[in-house]
């Protein structure tokens, strides 16, 4: 299976140059978030979006990233550095990393690897491609104590899904199944957006579901 073509939501301009980065907390458990519209997506009124969050919660703290924020805080203290990396999806192979020293800079004790969904249809021999850089990226951002987590993608993509498990395994990470949650209409936002992109993103019970996945996957890691 290729591309949902539920994703119309355009993968370009998705937030402004300095909306891409942001931080929730100060202090503890370093937390790197990478994502996408579905971890943060910019107002854009010709799609029916306001929000400067996690399309297509209801609202900021009914994203993923929030809820999980959250969870994790309330069993230790947690900073979160979050990252929309939607130009990687689309630019990966020739990417410049450099673009990234910030998040190097961050030393993540985690990142979380939530994106996938904006590369679209690959060959075999793309996938190698993607496989290496995908490996590269996460490479340059983590250190040798850095734990990773890779989400599929949560409109099911076999070939970058499989990429990623690939890489997943390679470097001993841990992965979560989205794919299953993208084919369930009760997790999107349906009905609550015009724009048929929009309402295919994960609603506040996709956004809840995704962030309870990643977050009994590290549990063990932040045990006190």
């Amino acid at each position: 299976m290729g591309k949902n073509s539920e994703n119309t939501v355009k993968a370009e301009n998705q937030v402004k140059s300095n909306e891409n980065i942001f931080y929730i907390g100060n202090t503890g458990f370093k937390v790197l978030i990478l994502g996408n519209s579905i971890t943060r997506h910019g107002i854009c009124p010709e799609i029916g979006w306001y929000g400067l969050y996690g399309m297509a919660a209801s609202r900021i703290e009914n994203d993923y990233v929030h809820i999980l924020y959250k969870r994790i805080s309330e069993k230790i203290e947690t900073e979160f550095m979050v990252c929309q990396l939607a130009d990687w999806e689309r630019t990966y192979k020739n990417y410049d990393l450099n673009n990234l020293s910030e998040m190097r800079n961050f030393g993540a004790d985690l990142i979380i690897f939530r994106l996938g969904e904006n590369v679209g249809d690959i060959s075999c021999e793309e996938q190698k491609v993607f496989i290496e850089k995908l490996e590269i990226l996460i490479d340059y951002l983590k250190n040798k104590n850095t734990y990773v987590v890779f989400t599929t993608c949560f409109w099911e993509n076999t070939e970058i899904d499989d990429a990623i498990k690939t890489v997943c395994d390679k470097i001993g990470g841990l992965s979560v199944e989205l794919g299953d949650l993208g084919k369930d209409p009760t997790m999107k936002a349906i009905g609550l957006f015009e724009h048929s992109g929009v309402a295919a993103h994960p609603g506040d019970k996709g956004m809840e579901a995704i962030a309870e996945r990643i977050f009994d996957k590290i549990k063990k890691f932040i045990q006190v």
